[in-house]
């Protein structure tokens, strides 16, 4: 059976970041920018990956607070980009927040940080990219979304294996 190629995405309201995954290996990564709500624009950033890369899947999470501005914009460019696939014809999964959250949490990862680590743990080439760890008040480093991605595509990858009776 084939590897299967996943593009995963982190949408924020005014960049994604991405990675690109085959089987056990990480491919590429990055953070791609556009002006906040800008779909289109996201959509243009998005096609050059889906053309380099061709991912058999595309893997991300909803989007949360959609009564909050930015959040709103997220679901937007979110929606626009799930409507692409759809006319590409490339599956698109949206992993529930909680089913992240929880998949990390159950591995003894309480923090963001904590999400990093493991992250880098599995994909030696971002040790050196760890976000460091931040108070409630610094601003998130743009690598975080990263980050993110890759730890949606790991919770993705664990929650669809079957599970194994003992």
């Amino acid at each position: 059976m084939p590897v299967e190629r996943q593009l995963a995405l982190e949408i924020r309201s005014w960049k994604f970041g991405y990675a690109v995954l085959e089987g056990e290996n990480l491919l590429d990564w990055g953070v791609r920018w556009f002006p906040p709500g800008e779909s289109k624009i996201a959509i243009r950033r998005l096609t050059v990956l889906l053309k380099v890369h061709t991912p058999s899947v595309v893997v991300t999470r909803s989007t949360r607070r959609v009564n909050h501005g930015s959040s709103e914009s997220a679901a937007h460019v979110l929606r626009t980009i799930r409507d692409e696939l759809k006319r590409r014809s490339i599956r698109f999964v949206a992993l529930a927040r909680r089913d992240a959250r929880t998949f990390f949490a159950q591995r003894g990862c309480r923090n963001k940080h904590e999400v990093a680590l493991a992250v880098a743990n599995r994909f030696g080439q971002l040790k050196p990219r760890v976000p460091k760890l931040r108070k409630a008040w610094d601003p998130e480093s743009a690598i975080a979304a990263v980050f993110d991605a890759i730890a949606t595509t790991m919770a993705f990858a664990a929650l669809r294996q079957p599970a194994i009776d003992a």
